[in-house]
């Protein structure tokens, strides 16, 4: 049976407004569980109402230089920097990735700025984010459109494939993937809404042998328990996945594939 120390996706009210836990709750409950670390992914999207783009970068930018603040370790559990960030169109552009920095003493965009704060950002669609129908896009543009949004350096994780009804040619996705040298999450989330469509991603990464992160995408108290990942587990062991493959099944391998540093 696998046993994964560290949960890669996990959101706390901070920031993510639907979430339901603060960070303490978390390192209480990833302390009980057994957990050795956990990854605050907050989100990154235009769903930020009545403020500009400018202003939402800005208030964006303003929350993970506070997470850089926060300690990195308690109760013998590590906190990892990270963010969820909306993949916003069919051309796999990032939330935010057109917004010139006109504010900070940084050459680059404003995705580029809060970006450079993380230890790593897990690129999604979430289809209410957006900017077009989502059911118009080609299995074609979908494969384009994944690939393209993993280019960016500190995109180390690819999530949520599988589900919100976006075409994509599966295997040409995790292919380029491996190739990338990133991974395709396998989130417990997913696994408990679509195991069919779960399980056949994971049986293709096995094949190719691209990385897997595993996450629980916990929002409350009650989700984070599922840190040990029963539904996910369940279809791995089903299909015999290779542990060497997991990115986070310890420590080291997790803080080798993220370039941590302290």
């Amino acid at each position: 049976m696998y046993k994964i120390p560290i949960d890669t996706h996990v959101h706390t009210s901070t920031f993510s407004d639907h979430a339901q836990c603060t960070y303490g709750q978390f390192w209480e409950s990833a302390a009980e569980i057994g957990l050795k670390g956990f990854g605050v992914t907050g989100h990154i999207h235009n769903d930020v109402s009545g403020k500009t783009d400018a202003e939402k970068f800005i208030l964006y930018n303003s929350y993970f230089l506070c997470q850089k603040l926060i300690k990195r370790e308690k109760y013998g559990v590590k906190m990892y920097r990270g963010a969820e960030i909306d993949i916003i169109n069919k051309e796999g552009d990032l939330c935010g990735s057109n917004i010139e920095n006109d504010f900070f003493d940084y050459d680059g965009t404003l995705v580029d700025l809060i970006l450079s704060k993380l230890d790593y950002a897990i690129a999604s669609v979430h289809s209410y984010t957006m900017n077009e129908d989502v059911s118009a896009i080609t299995a074609k543009e979908g494969t384009a459109m994944y690939i393209n949004a993993m280019q960016h350096p500190k995109i180390l994780i690819l999530g949520h494939i599988g589900r919100g009804g976006i075409n994509y040619e599966l295997r040409e996705v995790v292919k380029a993937v491996k190739e990338l040298g990133k991974t395709i999450e396998i989130n417990e989330g997913d696994s408990l809404k679509i195991p069919d469509e779960v399980k056949k991603i994971a049986e293709h990464c096995a094949e190719t042998g691209t990385m897997i992160s595993i996450g629980s995408d916990s929002h409350a108290f009650d989700r984070f328990n599922s840190g040990i990942f029963y539904s996910t587990l369940a279809i791995l062991e089903e299909i015999s996945f290779p542990l060497e493959l997991i990115v986070n099944r310890d420590m080291e391998s997790f803080e080798s594939f993220i370039n941590f540093k302290e």
